[in-house]
């Protein structure tokens, strides 16, 4: 049996209360943007945490805080593959990382994911009473008040942050104030710097970094106020990877663009069309499916998942068509074992270029000559959205792929790794 609604009914501060008050035992589940996170309960009582959001992949974690290079980071992934050994196991036997030190880092991945719950206020919930186990669970224990405690703190600390950053398009640069040392001692902060160069997004740069949206954009907040970077431009929005700044629903934007624009020339008024069903959306996206063109499913079950992202059939066939579209891709031209890179001779502005913040991380990632099975697992991205970021871009013609069989890897599907 579960319960499910949305946040815009009902707050999460009131949810963790009602199954701590019932003490109810369970998983809570909340999804946003196709990416769930859960929080485990035994009577009321919080015990563990788990998420699927690329950036929260302990990997990533470590990447993002300066514990591991992505280079360690590929080449432990591929030992994993190999051995289905943990990926903290790995690590330990490289000798990169400390045991008690690991430990440290999984206690601290598993409180950023509770508290980044806290940063979605639009997302649609499912309390599930008899749910299996989750192989990638955390262990963690918080009373819930104090969740609750400090995830208000945590949303007036963003509600802040969107008062000085209009958006994701926000363009930074270094500043002449100088970061202290003691600043620049946490391996999280040194990367945040390093991305800002005068050309990048803020959206670019939360792909960069490899970390979570709200520590990286309290930091650049931060380093605004104290004059360590400074604002020079804001961009125009692509819209294909919302962040925690782009907070407007997407549905009611495009509804404001059609009635803010100019009126077609006409002596006659025009009728507009009627708009179809989520039902027919739905059909169409069978239909679509059906005749092979996945990518056009694709797109318009994309348009039905912001009408209704707790749909259970749409989750499934949206679950379908992403996994027809990543069959298609590695039996296709989007091998495992191809390295892309841009078309030689191809100058290509990506200040303004008409191509995503996630596109451009990518093609940025192409200069150092990693594989697309790699890419997978350096990138904070989830694979499907990596294989239509390619589709994309080959398609407009800005990059080609070559056969990678040099680099010694197989054409085949990425690893397990750890999605607690």
């Amino acid at each position: 049996m579960s319960i499910q609604g949305s946040l815009d009914t009902m707050k999460l501060q009131d949810l963790l209360r009602w199954i701590a008050e019932h003490s109810e035992t369970g998983t809570l589940e909340l999804e946003r943007n196709k990416v769930c996170k859960r929080i485990v309960f035994h009577e009321g009582h919080i015990i563990g945490c788990s998420s699927d959001d690329p950036p929260s992949r302990i990997g990533q974690f470590l990447l993002a805080r300066g514990k591991i290079t992505r280079e360690v980071l590929a080449q432990a992934l591929e030992i994993q593959k190999k051995t289905q050994a943990t990926l903290g196991a790995i690590l330990q036997d490289m000798g990169v990382i400390e045991a008690e030190e690991f430990a440290y880092e999984l206690g601290s991945k598993a409180e950023e994911n509770l508290l980044s719950l806290f940063d979605w206020k639009k997302a649609v919930f499912r309390f599930k009473r008899d749910e299996p186990g989750d192989p990638w669970m955390l262990d963690v224990h918080m009373p819930v008040e104090e969740l609750v405690e400090r995830g208000r703190q945590r949303s007036e600390q963003l509600d802040a942050i969107r008062g000085l950053f209009v958006s994701s398009g926000v363009v930074l640069e270094h500043a002449e104030v100088r970061v202290p040392a003691d600043v620049t001692s946490s391996g999280l902060v040194r990367g945040i710097l390093g991305t800002i160069d005068g050309e990048r997004t803020i959206g670019e740069v939360l792909f960069h970094t490899h970390a979570s949206e709200f520590l990286v954009l309290r930091f650049l907040a931060s380093a605004v106020h104290s004059g360590f970077v400074k604002i020079v431009e804001v961009r125009e929005l692509d819209g294909e990877h919302p962040t925690l700044l782009d907070v407007a629903d997407s549905c009611a934007t495009k509804t404001a663009g059609v009635e803010q624009a100019d009126d077609p020339p006409s002596s006659k008024a025009t009728v507009p069309a009627p708009e179809s069903t989520f039902e027919e959306q739905l059909e169409l996206a069978q239909h679509f499916l059906a005749q092979d063109e996945v990518e056009a499913a694709l797109d318009v079950l994309d348009d039905c998942y912001e009408e209704r992202p707790g749909d259970e059939f749409l989750g499934h066939l949206i679950q379908k068509a992403e996994s027809a579209f990543i069959k298609g891709c590695r039996e296709g031209e989007l091998k495992g074992n191809f390295v892309p890179s841009r078309i030689p001779g191809k100058s290509l502005d990506l200040s303004e270029s008409p191509f995503s913040a996630a596109e451009r991380f990518l093609l940025g990632m192409m200069d150092e000559g990693h594989t697309i099975q790699t890419l997978f697992w350096l990138a904070p991205m989830r694979e499907i959205d990596v294989y239509r970021a390619f589709t994309h871009m080959r398609n407009a013609g800005a990059i080609e792929m070559h056969d990678g069989c040099e680099f010694g890897l197989e054409g085949t599907k990425a690893p397990t790794v750890e999605w607690a």
